[in-house]
């Protein structure tokens, strides 16, 4: 796994003023998990990076470690039964944020999102709305 993607990710989203109104807080901070689990007390809407998807390495001819590419999922969750004008319109920029933009991520020496799919539909119970945008990422040493 790429230690510190998750960083890397949440602070590129922290940067955009627009996005995180949308969100509420939780311990004074944007509510934007980098984990897979959301603390039971968070209030919606919040943002869940979740663990890569997918982690593929490519090695290079005599055999070192080069690029790795790394799929995340990125779950947007609002309050279920309200209007999802909002929840749309933050689905976007989410998706607009990350469209091809790089991103320092420690011990590589290049990051860049280089695809973004979404949002779609996230099945949630009837407390929830969710949207779902899937990232990938292109890392080199």
């Amino acid at each position: 796994m790429a230690v510190g993607l998750g960083k890397a990710i949440r602070d590129l989203l922290l940067q955009d003023e627009p996005f995180c109104a949308y969100l509420s807080t939780y311990m004074g901070e944007k509510a934007i998990f980098t984990a897979d689990r959301v603390p039971p007390d968070a209030n919606m809407p919040f943002l869940m990076l979740g663990p890569p998807v997918t982690d593929e390495p490519d090695r290079i001819m005599d055999g070192e470690s080069g690029r790795r590419t790394v799929t995340k999922d990125l779950k947007l969750y609002f309050p279920g039964n309200a209007d999802e004008g909002p929840l749309e319109e933050a689905a976007e920029r989410l998706r607009n944020i990350l469209a091809d933009r790089s991103l320092t991520v420690p011990g590589f020496s290049r990051a860049r999102i280089a695809i973004v799919n979404g949002p779609i539909g996230l099945s949630a119970d009837t407390d929830a709305d969710g949207r779902l945008v899937s990232i990938r990422v292109h890392l080199t040493r």
